[in-house]
């Protein structure tokens, strides 16, 4: 039987740096539906990698394609295992499911580069300001109880199962503060990795914060080395789902989601009344997720300062 040929045909608006970076022009397959859901629709790639594909807007992934096309209405049409592919000559041999055409989509670049002046003051005072918003604008959100529980010193009583893991993980760096380290990093990878519900549990998104604050410092790009990189890999294949993994590995790495990079780069810049906007949109990033990535990057300020 002569496979059914496809007529899905759409443009790539706009796409990360490390997206565009996994696909080359002369590269024919993409890769193959893995999962789709409300918004978002993520290829695994033949590298093992999971590209995002959304809508026109923010890019919600550090891997994120925001194509023409609402993704909610290519669902039905593109199985899980559907080939996707460039739309170019040589990909015309082809029964692709899918044809994206990237030649002219804009790229925007997804990280947090280190800012100097980044002073331990400066710091803890970003840290404040960070948790002071989150305390009044979402209270009970998320990981935001943490944050109260740790500067009063109430405990883990009366947390949730998920703030109590959290809470337990961070309060022996907050009773005794000391340099952090690479050691510090991975025993938190290993505590927090996994722990929660949902596409991004809780603990993978406080991680994703902490490692921005770790790159705008200039601290991990130092230290990453192969090792340092091996264990964090490993940790995050064994202890979460491929979607999230894949945000984390990507955090390791330097390349973070759009709401996340606009909060991090107007937080520590020297001139930050423009943060608590950035602040806003990612405080409406999934359930709790972009909650629980400002909690991290609040801590982490916190814990470098």
């Amino acid at each position: 039987m002569q496979a059914r040929a496809t007529s899905l045909t759409i443009q790539v608006r706009r796409w990360s740096q490390a997206a565009a970076s996994l696909l080359p022009p002369q590269q024919e397959v993409i890769g193959r539906v893995h999962s789709c859901y409300a918004r978002i629709l993520n290829v695994h790639t033949p590298g093992g990698r999971l590209l995002t594909l959304q809508g026109e807007g923010i890019l919600q992934a550090p891997l994120g394609l925001a194509l023409t096309t609402d993704v909610a209405a290519l669902g039905t049409c593109l199985p899980v295992g559907a080939l996707v592919v460039q739309d170019m000559p040589l990909a015309k041999r082809y029964p692709a499911a899918l044809r994206l055409r990237c030649a002219d989509a804009l790229v925007w670049d997804g990280q947090v580069p280190a800012q100097p002046g980044l002073t331990p003051s400066v710091l803890a005072s970003r840290a404040h300001g960070l948790a002071d918003w989150l305390c009044r604008h979402a209270p009970t959100r998320g990981l935001t109880p943490i944050l109260l529980a740790l500067e009063h010193g109430y405990g883990p009583m009366g947390l949730s199962a998920i703030n109590a893991a959290v809470y337990t993980a961070l309060a022996p760096l907050w009773g005794e503060p000391q340099a952090f380290a690479i050691p510090t990093l991975l025993t938190l990878v290993k505590a927090l990795v996994g722990l929660g519900e949902g596409l991004t549990p809780a603990g993978d998104d406080f991680l994703v914060g902490l490692l921005a604050v770790l790159h705008v410092t200039g601290f991990l790009p130092c230290r990453a080395t192969s090792p340092v990189r091996e264990q964090f890999c490993e940790c995050v294949r064994l202890g979460t789902s491929q979607l999230s993994g894949e945000f984390l590995r990507c955090a390791f790495e330097g390349h973070f989601a759009e709401p996340l990079v606009m909060l991090v780069r107007a937080l520590c810049a020297p001139a930050t009344d423009a943060w608590p906007a950035h602040a806003t949109t990612l405080a409406t990033v999934g359930h709790s997720s972009g909650i629980d990535a400002m909690v991290g990057i609040a801590l982490g300020c916190r814990l470098l300062a």
